[in-house]
């Protein structure tokens, strides 16, 4: 019997998988975007909200806020506490390799192409634009807000 599953393959196999080993008992912690932002599941971190931890039997599943969040919130806690912060402005800079191996293919070939004296003439296929010493303000979907799907992680 699994009492604790971590998800963590991306979010096609937590939507796929997850509620199934929620449903054979096991308390599902899922690292990948799918759950983030869904009402019934609670966002948690340990150090922040641990409150919230107790809202799992909603659905049995846990999620986690993305890597750069989860940083940003437990500094900015104790701050909170003291300070009562209403507003923080963020920058995040994301590897390529967030990509996948696509992502990282499309690179090194740039890169080459760099070398060669020819990246004019690159073709971007994984990224909307180079990738090459360029630096992208687009992570994942838009959504009707007109901000990334990333960029709304943060918010929540």
């Amino acid at each position: 019997d699994v009492e604790i599953a971590f998800f963590s393959a991306g979010g096609d196999i937590s939507a796929h998988y997850a509620p199934f080993a929620a449903e054979a008992g096991a308390v599902v912690i899922d690292n990948t975007s799918h759950f983030r932002m869904d009402p019934d599941v609670p966002l948690v971190v340990p150090e922040c909200n641990p409150g919230d931890i107790d809202q799992w039997q909603n659905r049995g599943i846990i999620a986690n806020p993305n890597f750069p969040t989860l940083q940003m919130v437990q500094v900015l806690k104790p701050l909170d506490d003291l300070f009562n912060i209403t507003r923080v402005d963020v920058a995040t800079y994301q590897a390529v390799s967030g990509a996948g191996k696509s992502g990282m293919e499309e690179l090194v070939n740039q890169m080459q192409d760099f070398f060669a004296f020819k990246l004019d003439q690159c073709e971007p296929k994984t990224f909307a634009h180079q990738i090459a010493l360029n630096v992208i303000p687009h992570i994942d979907v838009f959504m009707e807000n007109d901000y990334t799907k990333e960029a709304v992680s943060y918010t929540h």
